[in-house]
């Protein structure tokens, strides 16, 4: 491999990395990913292991997980009976992907929290500590329940093209005209 190349993909397999786990992934995830995203074709799990100096039964856990949230695929090659992976290339459906298992792991642990704090206080307790605490954890269940719907139908967009979102409404609102001009 050329040595700018080996560099750059260090370098990329470092910060892919580093964002993998501020999603809450593992880091190693990451590194598996970005070396899968800069190789052209498939690529064996032993390959995968050689490339990033890791156990292939780490490579094989983290190559699992990622599996199972759509970030590489499992290709079959005519004649070869090992494993090997590719990375997915929409960027969208990735960061899609992530912030839906994000928001299903953490936001709905925090709404059940709520829930429960709420089912905790005393029904009919008057004591102006508990009905301020009633009404704040109302208001917050209230809140979340909306914020939950509202990123559920931005996670469930399929269709996203650079900044701008494909969504049927859109059709029907009137562009501006450009004047021609000569």
């Amino acid at each position: 491999m050329d040595h700018s190349i080996e560099q750059a993909s260090d370098s990329f397999s470092e910060g892919i990395g580093q964002l993998f786990q501020s999603w809450g992934l593992q880091k190693s995830m990451g590194s598996v990913f970005a070396l899968l995203y800069l190789k052209e074709g498939p690529t064996s799990l032993e390959d995968i292991a050689a490339g990033l100096s890791m156990s292939k039964g780490n490579v094989s856990l983290n190559i699992r997980e990622a599996e199972r949230l759509g970030l590489v695929s499992k290709i079959w090659l005519k004649g070869d009976r090992r494993d090997y992976y590719e990375a997915e290339d929409n960027l969208w459906k990735i960061v899609r992907r992530v912030s839906r298992e994000r928001q299903k792991r953490e936001f709905d642990f925090a709404v059940e929290t709520v829930k429960e704090s709420l089912e905790s206080l005393p029904p009919k307790n008057k004591d102006n500590e508990v009905v301020f605490a009633r009404k704040r954890l109302k208001n917050l269940d209230s809140f979340l329940k909306s914020v939950n719907r509202m990123v559920n139908s931005v996670l469930s967009l399929e269709t996203l093209r650079g900044a701008t979102v494909n969504c049927p409404v859109l059709k029907h609102i009137p562009r501006k005209k450009r004047a021609v001009t000569e």
